[in-house]
C-alpha cells in the first residue's frame, strides 16, 4: 500500500515543482521580452549621428581622385572644430598621400607637382598625428608613405 500511495504522490509533487519552475521561468522571459521591446523602442526614438570617420574611411576605400578630395575636405572640416582629433589627422595624412599616389598612377597633368604638394601636406598631417599620439603607428606609417610621394 505504501508504494501505491507514496510513488504517485512523489510523482505528483515532482511534476508540480517542475510546472511551477517552468511557469516562473516563462514569467521572467515575458518580463525580459517586454524590457527588450521597450529598450528597442527607446533606441529607435534616439537620433543617431552618422560617424564622420566611417564616411571618410568609405571615401578612401572607394578610391579615385574625387573621393580622395572629398575625404581631405571632410578631414579638414573636422579639424577646424577639433584640431587635436587624432583620427581625422592621420586620415587626412592618408587622404593626401592617396591623392598623390593616384595622380602619379594616372599621370594626370602636372602630376609631379601634385605629388610634391600633396606629399608635403600628407607629411605635415602625419607629423601632427605623431605629436598627438606618439605611441600609435598611424602617423609614422603615413609620414613614410607621404615622403615616398613627395620624393
Amino acid at each position: 500500500m505504501f508504494r501505491k500511495t507514496v510513488i504517485p504522490m512523489a510523482l505528483f509533487l515532482f511534476t508540480f515543482c517542475m510546472f511551477a519552475t517552468v511557469c516562473a521561468a516563462q514569467s521572467r522571459l515575458d518580463v525580459k521580452a517586454e524590457s527588450v521591446k521597450a529598450a528597442a523602442a527607446t533606441l529607435k526614438a534616439v537620433p543617431v549621428k552618422p560617424d564622420p570617420m566611417a564616411k571618410i574611411d568609405a571615401l578612401l576605400e572607394a578610391k579615385g581622385l574625387g573621393n580622395f578630395k572629398k575625404a581631405i575636405a571632410a578631414c579638414e572640416s573636422i579639424l577646424k572644430s577639433e584640431p587635436n582629433n587624432f583620427g581625422a589627422t592621420w586620415r587626412c595624412a592618408k587622404s593626401y598621400r592617396e591623392y598623390g599616389e593616384e595622380a602619379k598612377k594616372r599621370k594626370v597633368r602636372g602630376w609631379k607637382d601634385s605629388c610634391a604638394r600633396y606629399g608635403k601636406k600628407g607629411m605635415q598631417y602625419a607629423q601632427k598625428a605623431i605629436r598627438l599620439r606618439p605611441a600609435k603607428v598611424n602617423g609614422y606609417f603615413f609620414y613614410g608613405a607621404s615622403v615616398g610621394i613627395y620624393a
